[in-house]
């Protein structure tokens, strides 16, 4: 859930209630100041926040619309491929290969990192890049799903040795 919240100025009249809206839709009100509601988002996309103080005379006062986009991120995104704990080769291209499903949407991309450097990005089912280790040691692979509407998830870190 998300905090909406509104804050009113000065107002003639005591404030009796602030009314919050999602694109035209009650959503709650709140009679105590701080004014403020919960709200959980139904779905992905834009949404148009609007807030209405009403005070003890019955006058209305309506702020300005605020426009936000919801986000759902991906959800799952998993290193399938190299398996934790492999023992990779220097100078030898591996493949690393993810699944990433989009809760709405759908996936757009997917970025690869070893040791926190992007190595490749594809924005093609199957997800996986080539990707040539040059220096020796251990590295942490993970991979960032991207939604098509923007929201990001990270994978799980997959520790891997190269020699």
């Amino acid at each position: 859930a998300q905090a909406i919240t509104a804050s009113v100025g000065s107002p003639p009249s005591p404030i009796a209630s602030v009314q919050f809206f999602a694109n035209g839709v009650l959503l709650g009100a709140d009679s105590t100041s701080p004014y403020s509601i919960a709200w959980t988002p139904s779905s992905a996309g834009p949404v148009t926040l609007t807030a209405i103080a009403v005070d003890s005379s019955g006058t209305q006062s309506t702020a300005a619309p605020v426009a936000v986009t919801v986000f759902t991120p991906p959800s799952t995104t998993t290193i399938t491929a190299p398996l934790a704990g492999a023992v990779l080769d220097v100078n030898v291209p591996q493949t690393i290969s993810v699944t990433a499903t989009a809760a709405t949407g759908t996936v757009a991309s997917v970025r690869f990192f070893a040791n926190g450097v992007l190595v490749g990005t594809t924005a093609t089912a199957p997800f996986s890049v080539s990707w040539t280790p040059t220096v020796a040691g251990p590295v942490n692979l993970t991979a960032i799903a991207t939604d098509s509407f923007g929201g990001q998830t990270p994978s799980a870190a997959v520790s891997v040795s190269v020699w």
